[in-house]
């Protein structure tokens, strides 16, 4: 299996890029503190807005100050950590969630797929963005927040995945042949429905980290995302919308790290569609 994967995504061009990306950020999220030239939150109030390059007292800064003299590439190597810290975590709970539900609906069917279908279209009605802005201005900007709205929120495309999946796999021969030995409910849908569905699963997981990581920016941008002082991507962006003329490097950076790592994690999400989708094949 793992032999088979590997070769695939060697043979896939945007594949390997896309692996490639990921594990960089990963590498780079994990390792930040020995990757990190300087101190993210430390102040060199006599260099802000410094551009790249700049050679100072406290030595070589690769990109430059923002503007209140804080290195711009530290905080950037530490805004990995965080912006995949809370789309991780956060696709972790929606998974946990709608899996769940999923499996519910669609192995019970009735009044309970009813009530939990009922649900998923409540919440659809609610544009996302704007459901998360109301509930962070209320609740008030913090990292615990943020992976709690966005985990509790977007559990929907799981439940309908996994319930569609379920409908047709309770029918087969081997879901039947496990309730006829008297196995319970609970060990049919989580032992034998579950593991039968994880490539689509697995699919939606990519691209919902990489939603969840243009969530937080774009949350942590208007000032409703991590905690204050905290390196982020989108607060960076925030930071800098005054200088985008005399200091375009303090906005370009974490704009790329942004895009490359959604980009990244798009790309091998493409990958991981085509080599688990049988028809494809």
């Amino acid at each position: 299996m793992f032999k088979s994967l590997g070769k695939s995504l060697l043979r896939q061009g945007s594949g390997t890029i896309g692996g490639f990306i990921v594990i960089l950020f990963v590498l780079i999220a994990v390792f930040a503190p020995l990757i990190a030239t300087h101190d993210p939150n430390e102040m060199f109030l006599v260099d802000r807005l410094k551009p790249p390059l700049t050679h100072s007292d406290t030595g070589l800064h690769f990109m430059g100050f923002d503007s209140l003299g804080r290195d711009v590439f530290s905080r950037v190597v530490y805004g990995a950590r965080i912006s995949l810290y809370v789309g991780v975590v956060a696709t972790v709970i929606s998974l946990v969630i709608g899996c769940t539900l999923g499996l519910l609906a669609g192995y019970y069917r009735g009044a309970v797929d009813m009530i939990i279908m009922r649900l998923v279209d409540i919440q659809l009605a609610f544009p996302f963005m704007l459901l998360a802005l109301t509930i962070m201005a209320t609740l008030g900007a913090g990292t615990t927040q943020i992976i709690l709205v966005m985990g509790v929120f977007e559990w929907m495309r799981y439940a309908r995945i996994v319930r569609g999946e379920t409908l047709s796999l309770r029918e087969m021969e081997f879901v039947e042949a496990a309730k006829a030995s008297g196995t319970r409910n609970a060990l049919i849908m989580f032992r034998h429905i579950l593991p039968n569905i994880v490539a689509p699963v697995v699919v939606v997981t990519t691209f919902n980290v990489a939603s969840n990581i243009l969530a937080e920016a774009s949350l942590s941008f208007l000032g409703l995302g991590v905690d204050a002082g905290t390196p982020s991507w989108g607060s960076m962006l925030s930071e800098s919308r005054d200088f985008l003329q005399e200091a375009w490097w303090v906005a370009t950076f974490p704009g790329i790290a942004t895009m490359l790592s959604v980009l990244g994690i798009n790309l091998l999400g493409d990958w991981l569609r085509d080599f688990l989708d049988p028809k494809i094949k």
